[in-house]
Protein backbone atom coordinates (compact mmCIF):
# COMPACT_ATOMS: atom_id res chain seq x y z
CA UNK A 1 0.00 0.00 0.00
CA UNK A 2 1.30 3.42 -0.96
CA UNK A 3 -0.32 6.42 0.78
CA UNK A 4 0.86 9.93 -0.11
CA UNK A 5 -0.48 13.41 0.62
CA UNK A 6 0.89 16.82 -0.33
CA UNK A 7 0.79 20.05 1.65
CA UNK A 8 2.31 23.51 1.57
CA UNK A 9 2.19 26.64 3.72
CA UNK A 10 3.30 28.73 0.74
CA UNK A 11 0.87 27.74 -2.02
CA UNK A 12 -1.90 25.33 -2.92
CA UNK A 13 -3.21 23.39 -5.90
CA UNK A 14 -0.69 20.56 -6.27
CA UNK A 15 -0.65 17.74 -8.77
CA UNK A 16 1.32 14.51 -8.57
CA UNK A 17 2.29 11.72 -10.90
CA UNK A 18 3.46 8.28 -9.78
CA UNK A 19 5.71 6.43 -12.23
CA UNK A 20 6.06 2.65 -12.06
CA UNK A 21 9.47 0.89 -12.05
CA UNK A 22 9.54 1.09 -15.88
CA UNK A 23 8.89 4.85 -15.90
CA UNK A 24 5.30 4.43 -17.08
CA UNK A 25 2.65 6.63 -15.37
CA UNK A 26 0.80 4.47 -12.85
CA UNK A 27 -1.55 7.13 -11.44
CA UNK A 28 -1.99 10.84 -10.95
CA UNK A 29 -3.82 12.94 -8.40
CA UNK A 30 -5.26 16.44 -8.21
CA UNK A 31 -7.63 18.00 -5.67
CA UNK A 32 -8.02 14.76 -3.69
CA UNK A 33 -7.74 16.58 -0.35
CA UNK A 34 -9.02 20.15 -0.73
CA UNK A 35 -6.67 21.59 -3.38
CA UNK A 36 -3.88 19.14 -2.57
CA UNK A 37 -2.99 15.88 -4.28
CA UNK A 38 -3.26 12.64 -2.30
CA UNK A 39 -3.82 8.95 -2.85
CA UNK A 40 -3.99 5.50 -1.27
CA UNK A 41 -2.98 2.83 -3.76
CA UNK A 42 -1.91 -0.81 -3.78
CA UNK A 43 1.10 -1.31 -6.04
CA UNK A 44 0.66 -4.30 -8.37
CA UNK A 45 4.38 -5.16 -8.28
CA UNK A 46 7.56 -4.57 -6.30
CA UNK A 47 10.19 -2.12 -7.46
CA UNK A 48 11.20 1.51 -7.23
CA UNK A 49 8.34 3.91 -7.95
CA UNK A 50 9.10 7.57 -8.61
CA UNK A 51 6.91 10.45 -7.53
CA UNK A 52 6.72 13.76 -9.43
CA UNK A 53 4.96 16.57 -7.61
CA UNK A 54 4.40 20.19 -8.68
CA UNK A 55 2.12 23.17 -8.35
CA UNK A 56 -0.22 23.94 -11.24
CA UNK A 57 1.10 27.49 -11.35
CA UNK A 58 4.52 27.04 -12.99
CA UNK A 59 6.01 30.39 -11.95
CA UNK A 60 5.56 30.10 -8.19
CA UNK A 61 8.18 28.86 -5.77
CA UNK A 62 7.93 27.72 -2.18
CA UNK A 63 8.14 24.71 0.06
CA UNK A 64 6.14 21.66 -0.93
CA UNK A 65 5.87 18.59 1.26
CA UNK A 66 5.00 15.11 0.00
CA UNK A 67 4.67 12.67 2.88
CA UNK A 68 3.42 9.21 3.71
CA UNK A 69 0.02 9.25 5.38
Amino acid sequence: MISITTSSHDYWDTILLLLDPNGVPALSSDDAWKYFAAFDWVAPSNGTYRLRVAFFEGVITGTLRAARK
